[in-house]
Order: C-alpha cells, then structure tokens, then sequence
C-alpha cells in the first residue's frame, strides 16, 4: 500500500492530554514510524491537520521518551505556527521549556519562538496560595524542617511529585502528608544552607490536581534558596528565576482564564444525570456516509450500522462502523455492545492500520487491552464508548437550545477520559445525496482538561429517526449522509449495480462500498469485521487485444504485471483453474507473496501473504476478485472468498 498523502483520518474524538506508558529504553519502532509519517505531512504533504493528530498520538505512546515526545511537542507548536495560531503554538512551545528542560537544544529553540510570537499562553496549571517556603524566595531559613503547599483545589489522589531544574533537590526525611480538610500537602525536608532548591508540584498523569469543577491542571513551581552560614541571601540564577515564573505565570493565567475555557453551563451540566430518549433508529439500520474533501472531491465512506442482541440474558445494542479511505486502502473497523435501556457500554473495540484496541466496561474500571498488553485504568464514573457517540446523541432529547455533557473513553487514547459538550445551536434544512432533511445544526466541542481540543458541527434530522445527516470536521471535511436502509439480523449483504447489471452478496457481517477508479474501472470495496482481510471486486470494459481473449488469458496476463508489485510473488502451480460462476466464463488462481508494511505502519519482518484472484468475462465487461490476507488465515478464510464469488450473478 502506498502512503497515506494528505488523507484525513476519520476519528470521533482525539484526547489532546498526554496519557503515561511503559518505560522504555529506546523509542518504539510504530512510535518512530509514526513521527516520521507526522513530519511527512507537516514538511513534504502540507497536512498540518493530520501532522497535528499524529504528532498529538506520538506524544501519547511516547510520553515516557522524553526526546521524542518532546519533539513532537515542539513540532505541533510550529505546526499550529504555520496556521496562524500563534496563541496555540505558544503553548506547546511552553510545553517544551516547562515539561522538557533537559532537551536544551529544544528548549532553546521553543523559548526563541516564544519572544519571536510574543503570544499569550494558556498553559495547564494549579494556583498555589500559599507555600512554606514562599515561592522565588531566596532567604529561607535552612533550619526549616518541611514545606507545605495550601492549594485552592481539591489534590484528588493526595499525589505529587519533585521535579527537576534546580541545582539539587530538598533531601527528604519521609513521607508526604496531605489533608484534605485543609488543602495542604506536607512534605518533611533537611535543608543545608546556600543551596538552590527547585520543587516542580507535578502530575505526571496530567490528572491529579483537579479545579473545582473537575478541570485537571498540571504543575506549579517553588524555587528557593536558603541563607547562608553568614545569614545572608542566596542568589538564585537568573535563567533559573526566569523559567520558574514563566512557569508559575502561565499557571495562575491558566486559572483566570478556566471560566473562558470552559463551556456555558460546565458547573451545572457537568454533575446532571444525562437524560436519553428511546433508540430512534429502527433494529438492523444502516446509515452510509460518504467522506468528502473541501474540494468537493470524494475519497472514502464510512457505514455505521446499529443491530440488537442478547448477552448474559440482557438486551443490547451493536454499534458498529466500518471506514474505508480510497487513498492507501486504510480501513477501520468498530464495534461497541451497549445495554439496551442505559446505554452504558460493555465492550468496546477498534481495529485499523495501527493494531487492535479493545476495552471490558466494568463498574469503576476499565481493563484495555492495545494490541495484546492489557492494563486495568480506574474511571470515577460510568463512561462511554467513542465510538458509540454519535448513537449516544442521537438518544438525547435534542431541541432548540438543548445543551448536555457526557464522558468519552476513547479506546485508543490510552486511558485518558475527555469530555464532550453537545448543543443545539440551530434549525436549518441540510441536502444531500439522500434527500433534503430539517435538521438540528449541533457544536460538539471535546475538552481535554480544561482545554478544548477539537470542535466540529454536526447535523441530525429533526425527525424521529435523528439520522447523521452531516458531519463538518472543522473546515477539514465533511461526512455526508449517502443512504439509509434496514437489513434483516444474519441475512446476507447484497450489491446491486445498474449498469452493467450484475449482483454480488457478502456475508451479513460485511459491508461494501462502490465509486470509480482511476480511468476507466469500477470498484466495490468489500469490507470485513475485524479487517480480517483485504477484498476488491473491479470492473470495466473488456479490450479487444489478444490478452483479452479470455478470462485465462486476462489472468496470466495480469500475474505477469503483479509480479513486479508485490514481494516475492510466486502463484501456486495447482490453483489455476477454468471453472464457471452463473453462466460466466472464469480463471483463477492462488499466490503466495511478502509484504514489509505501508508508510503508516512498517512490519520488523516481511509478513507471509496470500492473494486469491478470480475473472470473470460476459460479451463486454471483464470483472476480477481479489482478496488478499494473511497466509496463516488462507484456508479459513477461503470457504467465504468462494462464497462471494459464486453469489456474483449477471442481470439480464
């Protein structure tokens, strides 16, 4: 598969907050891959939105190697620079001084963009009110025996860390003590005299101080000296002195600035029971929305489809989407089962071009498991499914000027839960390729903290359906609605096409998405659960060389061609055959061939593949199937290729 270009990722919510990971040694190859195809969009493709997202990922899977994520901190600052957004870039670049002070060369470069953009940040921060030693003293008593820090917010877990910068550290003499009653946390110290200390109140997890209503924050700094033996001041270094207010500044405006930051109503709506209506989608809905650029271009779908089931003697519903993006070939695939009547999630699984991510819904806990390692990660609350978000909306009781709030866990953002704000801002008719709908015109804004970090606009039908009608990325793209249709539970997927007439049915499971090719062919993405493989029916006009003679010839002419595209392609000498589907003359064949990966994901060793072709010739058209997969899932996977296959039926 080719890369990706300027291809947008069709993801619901991103949680701009950095969550923790294993340490490690030395970056993570996928990690690695990953920054490198971020650096491909922002400096070669010019997609600063997709290098945004990616290099937000880098810092999440790479929060523990510091070079890295830090780098990649750094480059969202100059991404968010190159469009316009000096405030935001401003703030990464903080970042970078604040949360990386021993990458030097990166800090000094952030601390030059940050004179040169002279813009205001809106770092994550705690106000202190008040410490024992006093903040940027430089006359403290070395004889004092501990240091205390009154917060103005509630320290949820009692948690915090030393830091580093300083000269060297308070050594400590036992453990902290936090009380809750009076917001102080009491750390005991020995101090010697003369010395520079530096005490970074920290949470490494991004979570652990907490605004009253419920915004985490991140880090405040004490920078002292004590006296020395004469009794006189230590002077405390002026770029030390500078980095710590620089610090301390941005948190205390991080404070001041919350009630911005936050949506209308966050105190109120954030602690309300979130009311939800009745299922308005009928059982076995499918909603079809294709993906389209600002050009108007399109370039993928995404099929959403709802389907009840009975687990454990409960009613659920299966929320389940399948993505497939023309550029690359990328697919994801979803599934969230949900409690019929609560909606509250159970199980939860996202599968695509980086691995498998699945979550078990417990009460107070979420067990994720990201591409086989499994971590238990403790929720206050109950939390939904990102990928069951849009359904979730579309069980509220969306009316003009209804506002409501709920909680994400976005499965592949490592555990770190986000917030989303949903409110109906407007009436207005919406047209699309399937129909004209009045809808409700909603803002969905996902805050990571007390930082917004994603708004979109979304469309539902003000009809007792509440279908997607369209989806708006921020200026990016749109999802727009294609079609609606009902299928029955376990019955078969049928594709029927115009001109020329053929039909074709995949199993229930499936889902299949149509558009033209380059030139003059036709495709029908053929797309499985799980991406258990990759599936393609094509079509066009049948020339009139010689290779065209037949369906053998078009297939030894083909492999031919293969050959030079794929690693090691070599077709097993028993597979060809001449057989006949319904009527129609047909060749196949078998290949087995190695694959090292894509430039979104590269394997450590070539990956053992299999092809699986077949043509089938009428009078004017040629049609080919190709399904390619994994060799270890071949002769599992065969008996439903064949299925598909022989469903293919010429219309008169």
């Amino acid at each position: 598969m080719k890369r990706t270009g300027q291809m947008l990722l069709w993801l619901l919510i991103v949680s701009a907050a950095a969550v923790g990971a294993e340490p490690a040694e030395k970056p993570d190859k996928s990690v690695m891959v990953m920054f490198q195809d971020a650096q491909y969009q922002e400096q070669t493709a010019g997609n600063l939105d997709k290098a945004i997202e990616l290099y937000q990922q880098v810092i999440k899977d790479a929060a523990e190697i510091e070079r890295l994520a830090a780098r990649a901190t750094f480059q969202l600052g100059m991404c968010y620079l190159k469009k316009g957004d000096k405030d935001k870039a401003a703030e990464y670049f903080q970042k970078v001084v604040s949360d990386y002070p021993s990458q030097k060369e990166l800090v000094t470069k952030s601390q030059k963009q940050l004179e040169q953009t002279g813009a205001t940040t809106a770092s994550q921060g705690v106000f202190v009110i008040n410490t024992v030693p006093d903040a940027l003293a430089n006359d403290v008593d070395p004889g004092l025996d501990k240091i205390t820090v009154t917060f103005n917010t509630v320290m949820m877990d009692g948690s915090w860390s030393w830091t580093g910068g300083g000269e060297t550290y308070p050594q400590t003499t036992g453990e902290h003590y936090y009380d809750e009653a009076k917001m102080t946390c009491t750390k005991p110290v020995k101090l010697e005299p003369g010395k520079v200390y530096w005490v970074g109140i920290n949470s490494p997890s991004h979570n652990n101080f907490k605004t009253p209503d419920r915004k985490p924050a991140k880090r405040y700094v004490i920078l002292f000296a004590t006296k020395n033996t004469d009794g006189k001041p230590t002077p405390i270094p002026d770029d030390l002195l500078k980095q710590a207010k620089a610090i301390n500044a941005a948190s205390e405006r991080a404070v001041k600035q919350l009630e911005k930051l936050t949506p209308a109503g966050a105190k109120s709506a954030s602690v309300k029971p979130l009311k939800l209506e009745s299922a308005p989608w009928v059982d076995g809905e499918i909603m079809e929305l294709r993906l389209i650029r600002p050009t108007g271009k399109e370039y993928g779908a995404i099929i959403y489809s709802a389907q009840s089931d009975i687990a454990d003697a409960k009613t659920i519903w299966q929320i389940v989407s399948h993505m497939f993006v023309k550029e690359g070939n990328v697919s994801q695939f979803t599934l969230v089962k949900a409690q019929a009547d609560s909606f509250v999630p159970v199980y939860g699984q996202t599968t695509n071009w980086m691995g498998n991510f699945a979550a078990e819904y417990g009460q107070g806990n979420v067990k994720l498991s990201t591409n086989g390692n499994t971590h238990d990660i403790p929720v206050s609350n109950a939390v939904y499914d990102n990928e069951q978000a849009l359904y979730l909306i579309r069980r509220m009781p969306l009316a003009q000027n209804y506002e409501g709030c709920f909680p994400i866990f976005p499965v592949q953002g490592g555990g770190a839960t986000v917030e989303c704000w949903i409110k109906v801002l407007a009436v207005e008719d919406i047209t699309v390729a399937a129909g004209t709908f009045k809808c409700f015109k909603t803002d969905l804004s996902i805050y990571a903290g007390q930082i917004k970090s994603l708004q979109h606009t979304l469309w539902f039908s003000a009809d007792e359906h509440k279908y997607l009608v369209k989806y708006d990325v921020g200026g990016a793209g749109v999802m727009e609605l294609e079609s609606v249709r009902q299928k029955a539970k376990d019955a078969p997927m049928i594709f029927e096409n115009a001109l020329p007439a053929f039909s074709v049915a995949v199993p229930s499971d499936w889902r299949f998405y149509s558009y033209q090719s380059p030139g003059p062919q036709y495709s029908l993405q053929m797309l499985p659960p799980d991406i258990k493989a990759w599936a393609v029916l094509v079509w066009q006009k049948r020339g009139d060389d010689p290779d065209s003679a037949s369906a053998a010839t078009i297939s030894k002419a083909d492999s031919e061609k293969i050959k030079g595209k794929f690693k090691n392609y070599l077709i097993r000498p028993d597979s060809n055959k001449d057989v006949t589907i319904n009527g129609c003359q047909a060749a196949q064949y078998i290949a087995d061939y190695q694959e090292d990966g894509s430039g979104l994901q590269k394997y450590d060793k070539p990956k053992e593949m299999v092809e699986y072709r077949t043509y089938l010739v009428d009078k004017t058209e040629v049609y080919w199937f190709v399904f390619r997969v994994e060799k270890e899932k071949f002769n599992d996977q065969k008996p439903t290729f064949d299925s598909i296959v022989k469903s293919f039926e010429k219309k008169q």
